[in-house]
């Protein structure tokens, strides 16, 4: 059988490599500091709400006994629904979500 050299290159020209003993070993560079985040936690009832500012992650549960609709679906009471923009640099843009609890009360947490 043929050999062929497959190479797993990392974004800085990092090299994975294959020991005698066909263990795959990858150098990990040292990740730089990252961004400090906010986690933010509001609780709402009788109104409508944006979301001001840009967020990484967003939950809203429906904590009261009527209805509440996000961005146009409804929620009932008890359910919860969340939205992660996938990766850290990766934000939802400002008033993108709109809650209407004027029937209920939400708690909404998220991360920005």
């Amino acid at each position: 059988m043929s050999q062929r050299e497959v190479a797993i290159v990392g974004k800085n020209n990092t090299r994975a490599a294959v020991t005698g003993q066909e263990e795959l070993l990858v150098k990990v560079n040292s990740a730089s500091q990252g961004t400090a985040r906010t986690a933010s936690i509001y609780r709402f009832g009788g109104v409508v709400q944006t979301f001001p500012v840009k967020v990484n992650s967003a939950a809203i549960a429906n904590v009261g006994t009527g209805n509440v609709t996000v961005n146009g679906a409804i929620l009932k009471p008890g359910e919860t629904v969340s939205f992660d923009a996938g990766d850290i640099n990766n934000y939802f843009p400002e008033n993108m979500f709109t809650v209407d609890c004027t029937a209920s009360e939400i708690l909404i947490t998220f991360i920005n």
